[in-house]
């Protein structure tokens, strides 16, 4: 122990040469003091040596805002699962993690059926032999990979069934055998306490499953309640409530409910990050208005126009964003092949990089929470993440540079649809084709709702509206002001026309082309060209190309000048971005993946031939290449005309202009 003078002493000179005096005129006090100090300091360094190791031994694992590529792993347990983990060894999940190299990955935690395959003292876990989750936890942790678990929030079959008060009730008073209310304890007394078990685990985060997208209006006694309150008027059955405003009154309470359960876990676990599956996306258009991490939805499908227009609807929220693809085949019908093509894959990845994206492939585990151990798995997805990763550096986090603006009204979608939450409406359908139309004429698009456009439309240089019924009337007048200090606007569809054109007085005929009637009217500086179908959506799906040609050669007239023009016929999409101070432009095949070789899986696609590309620019760049390659690309430089030939696109390029 000190002597009591030197106890607090703050003035380290004082003290050295005060303690060197007195253990010099007290030696046996001395001898105890030095004793005592190296017993603290063994104590200290035995308790410090287990973290220093830790510390050693585990590297940093990345936020989710700097994870690029990752792989989602889930299988949904159920009661009939009894041999959790039985196969799981850190080996395995180490084999996958060197092969692949991911920044991430997720795991099962509880799927659909409401069975954990952790560990739980909350609720209903299955048969667990061995802890899946912990193994993948120590795995990754040593190599610096990110883990979140997967977790299926209003979709739980135990609890609706076991719990029936807590499940949501139809317009007939019929409780549901599947899905939750979020009006009920549920969130509270089992779903924020079973998210903290998981944060206890020590993971990263977690992707909440069957969340926003599964949301029903629900009519039990708790959720009459909540309406009654927030509309002031008493509601205590189906029939006493307006459908258009409950739906409205859903969706408001959802925004609550997710607000509600991630600020909780914020609070347990601030570093602890949360995405919930499709929402602020083009399902659940809007602001981002909940702290969630990040941005994120799984899609099983091929199609380029339908990733497109989830990708899109992603890329102008502000987040962090990655799009999911199902990595193996649904309909194996026709394959004999279990998983989709690497070149399928990658396509899919090329149009979620091109918009500075990240992306995740999904693949199954085991009725056990194993790995798959198959070696085409394993090759596919380590070919996928080599092509991602070469791209990384010119496409991740980049910031799109405006051209044309595609503007989707949210408060048009949210009139229209039927269901609190999804893109089941003629103005989705609409937006998407729209879009396809777009980048098929090789414009760089955005696409924006009302809160990411407002205030900002002069940056565009074209701002495209498709039909919708309903726009914010100071929505409409910005566009108007918009046109009228120079803007061009194009508007597709009677509704959308009437808005912006009935005060604009006769327009100029484009003619009676392909079942279109197309006018342009002039407003102050700018001009509106109103295109208007005259026939039904299975019409205009028939007869696409043909429209898509015709309102692709309205458009060059009003917009002739955009930033980039391509002189090609091939089947390619763009997107202008820039990073680092340098000018972008990502070049993506999108021509059909077909099978080669006499197999029926599609495995190849055909280049392009070398495009000719035009780039309106007002200095000389220094230099222009072909990447990832790092090929020189020749160019002449006139009257702000960059003019040049790229090699032939097989996949995903990026032009980098410095």
């Amino acid at each position: 122990m000190l002597p009591q003078f030197l106890r607090g002493c703050k003035n380290t000179q004082f003290y050295a040469i005060n303690l060197t005096r007195y253990m010099k005129n007290h030696p046996a006090h001395a001898h105890k003091l030095r004793r005592n100090t190296c017993y603290r300091f063994l104590i200290t360094i035995a308790l410090l040596t287990p973290l220093l190791q830790a510390c050693a031994q585990n590297p940093p694992r990345p936020v989710r805002a700097d994870s690029f590529f990752g792989v989602h792993f889930d299988f949904h347990a159920t009661n009939k699962d009894k041999q959790i983990g039985q196969t799981v060894t850190p080996a395995m999940v180490d084999q996958f993690l060197t092969t692949v190299r991911p920044d991430f990955i997720q795991v099962d935690a509880k799927g659909n059926p409401g069975v954990a395959s952790f560990y739980t003292k909350v609720g209903k876990q299955g048969g667990i032999v061995k802890d899946q989750l912990k193994i993948f936890r120590q795995v990754t942790a040593k190599r610096g990979v990110a883990l979140y678990a997967h977790y299926s929030s209003l979709v739980d079959y135990e609890i609706a069934q076991t719990r029936p008060e807590w499940a949501i009730m139809d317009a007939a008073g019929k409780k549901n055998t599947e899905r939750i209310s979020f009006f009920s304890d549920y969130v509270d007394k089992y779903f924020i306490p079973q998210i903290k078990e998981i944060s206890d685990y020590g993971l990263d985060g977690m992707w909440v499953d069957a969340d926003n997208y599964v949301v029903k209006t629900d009519y039990s006694p708790a959720a009459l309640k909540a309406y009654s309150a927030s509309r002031g008027k008493k509601a205590t059955r189906a029939l006493d409530v307006d459908k258009k405003d409950y739906l409205q009154f859903t969706r408001e309470a959802y925004r609550k409910y997710l607000n509600h359960y991630v600020r909780a876990i914020k609070k347990y676990n601030p570093k602890f990050e949360i995405g919930s599956n499709w929402a602020f996306t083009s399902r659940m258009p809007g602001p981002v208005d909940a702290p969630v991490a990040f941005l994120s939805g799984d899609l099983a499908s091929n199609i380029v126009s339908e990733i497109n227009f989830e990708n899109y609807g992603m890329a102008s929220q502000g987040l962090p964003w990655d799009l999911m693809s199902w990595a193996a085949n649904t309909d194996n019908h026709r394959f004999k092949y279990h998983w989709k093509s690497p070149v399928q894959l990658q396509q899919h990845a090329a149009l979620t990089l091109s918009l500075g994206g990240a992306y995740e492939l999904y693949i199954v585990q085991n009725r056990d929470g194993a790995i798959p151990q198959d070696n085409l798995m394993l090759q596919t997805a380590k070919e996928v993440r080599d092509f991602c990763f070469e791209r990384k550096p010119f496409c991740f986090k980049s910031t799109t540079i405006p051209q044309v603006a595609l503007f989707v009204s949210a408060a048009g979608h949210y009139r229209e649809s039927q269901h609190p939450f999804n893109s089941d409406n003629q103005g989705s359908t609409f937006a998407s084709t729209t879009l396809d139309m777009l980048l098929d004429a090789k414009y760089s698009v955005q696409m924006l709702n009302e809160h990411n456009l407002k205030g900002k439309t002069a940056k565009y240089p074209l701002i495209v509206i498709p039909q919708t019924n309903y726009i914010e009337p100071a929505m409409v007048n910005e566009f108007k002001a918009y046109v009228k200090n120079g803007g061009r606007i194009v508007v597709i569809g009677p509704s959308v026309s009437k808005m912006l054109t009935s005060n604009l007085g006769n327009g100029t005929s484009y003619g009676d082309n392909a079942g279109l009637t197309m006018e342009s009217f002039s407003y102050g500086k700018g001009v509106v060209l109103s295109v208007i179908p005259r026939m039904s959506l299975k019409e205009l799906k028939q007869r696409e190309d043909q429209i898509k040609n015709t309102v692709a050669t309205a458009l060059a007239k009003i917009f002739p000048n955009p930033l980039v023009s391509i002189d090609s016929s091939s089947n390619i999409h763009l997107h202008t971005a820039a990073k680092n101070g340098e000018t972008l432009i990502n070049l993506v095949n999108v021509s059909k993946v077909y099978a080669s070789g006499g197999g029926s899986l599609p495995n190849t696609i055909k280049p392009t031939p070398p495009l000719k590309v035009t780039l309106r620019m007002d200095k000389k760049p220094s230099s222009i290449k072909w990447q990832p390659d790092n090929t020189n690309i020749n160019f002449s430089y006139s009257n702000g005309l960059v003019m040049f030939t790229t090699p032939p696109l097989d996949m995903y390029s990026i032009i980098q202009v410095k």
